[in-house]
């Protein structure tokens, strides 16, 4: 993503700060083995064209467009 579609993310410590405790919430909520088997990480780009959106990579990586990031 990051060669093609994906640019950094233009979003402000504040507003990833703001899902990334929900991120973390979801994540106290899961089986702890499962917690312990995947290294869950969530990332932010900005994406322009491609607009609210979100894309679960294999290993446990989440990306989250700037766009969906402000209507959070």
């Amino acid at each position: 993503l990051d060669l093609t579609l994906a640019q950094p993310s233009t979003a402000s410590e504040i507003e990833r700060r703001a899902l990334q405790t929900t991120f973390e919430a979801l994540l106290a909520a899961l089986d702890p083995g499962a917690r312990a088997a995947t290294d869950f990480r969530l990332e932010f780009r900005d994406m322009p064209g491609l607009g609210p959106n979100a894309v679960a990579l294999p290993g446990g990586t989440v990306v989250v467009t700037d766009a969906l990031l402000r209507q959070f």
